[in-house]
Parts: structure tokens; C-alpha cells; sequence
């Protein structure tokens, strides 16, 4: 019953019992995976031809695999990296917390990431740039020293604030380095 109402459906007889046919508005591919299980997939194409499209790429994937080209580990980490960033925070947070990080220290990092991810426009894995990364953390260090300066016109107060400024940009060196090569 839906909303109270009855409701019949078309329905076919196959070897594993009774099965419900309805029409949808994508096509829907059927194929043998590389492990030999037959796969009934959404390709998500209202199109006929950009579904034959969908599928071809499936196949060579399942081709791939059965040559050796590839790993099916290695395909899942591939689609990952097509993933958005922000849909991984939960399992990175399940791994701070695995850490026995502190409450705080997963807030900020989490809070931070997402910071970055947004001004940056860092919406994919594939998105990740260090040089841009580096851009706008150099912004970030040039408008918190002018920031200080402004605010403080004494020279005791510019002298330390010039060699915090140095030393924080010596460390993002250190820490961004390995990105950069």
C-alpha cells in the first residue's frame, strides 16, 4: 500500500522467483563484472547513446582487470579521487578520533579543512594544489602581520611581529616543501 492506496505492479517470472518491472527514465546496463557476477547498474544517461557510452567504459574496466592491466583496488581508488572532500571529513575524523586526538584538536582540524576547502576551492581530491594552497596561506601571513602593524605603531611591537611573521613562514616552508617538488 502507498499513501493509503493499493498499488499493482507489472511483474515477470525469472529462475530466482517473481520480479517487479517498472519503467524508469535512465537506462539501466547489464554486464558480467570481472569476478564473473552478472551486474544490473543505473548508468544515470536518459540518452541511449551516452549509455552505450557508460557501459563501454565499464566493460573496458572489467577488461582491465581481467588482463591485469589493473586492480580493482586500484579502480576504487581512482573513483575516490573523484570524490568531494568534504564527503570524506566523517572517516577523517573517525581516524582522529581512533588517534585518541582531543575534542578540540578534531574541531579545529576539521573546521580548518573545511575553511580551506571553501576558499580555496578545493571541492575534489583532484582539485589539491599546493600552489594555490601556498597563495593563499601567504595571503592569510601578509594580512595578519599588516593587520598588526596597522593596529601598533610601536617599534618594540614591529620587531617581534616581523620575526613571529618570519619564523611562521620559514615553518610553512619546511612543512610545504615536500608538496612542492
Amino acid at each position: 500500500m502507498a499513501g493509503g492506496r493499493e498499488k499493482s505492479a507489472k511483474y515477470i517470472e525469472t529462475e530466482n522467483g517473481p520480479r517487479i518491472v517498472e519503467e524508469t527514465q535512465v537506462y539501466v546496463a547489464r554486464y558480467t563484472d570481472a569476478t564473473g557476477r552478472f551486474r544490473e547498474r543505473s548508468t544515470g544517461c536518459r540518452d541511449l547513446r551516452a549509455a552505450e557510452h557508460q557501459l563501454n567504459t565499464w566493460l573496458q574496466e572489467v577488461d582491465r582487470i581481467k588482463v591485469g592491466i589493473v586492480s580493482q583496488d586500484e579502480l576504487d581508488v581512482g573513483k575516490k579521487m573523484q570524490g568531494k572532500i568534504l564527503d570524506y571529513l566523517p572517516d577523517f575524523e573517525w581516524h582522529l578520533k581512533t588517534k585518541q586526538a582531543t575534542a578540540n584538536h578534531i574541531f579545529s582540524t576539521i573546521s580548518r579543512i573545511k575553511k580551506v576547502c571553501l576558499v580555496c576551492h578545493f571541492d575534489k581530491m583532484t582539485d589539491l594544489n599546493a600552489d594555490v594552497l601556498l597563495r593563499w596561506l601567504q595571503t592569510q601571513t601578509d594580512e595578519g602581520i599588516r593587520i598588526i602593524l596597522l593596529l601598533e605603531d610601536d617599534d618594540e611591537v614591529i620587531g617581534k611581529t616581523n620575526q613571529t611573521a618570519l619564523a611562521a613562514h620559514q615553518r610553512l616552508d619546511r612543512l610545504f616543501k615536500p608538496i612542492v617538488r
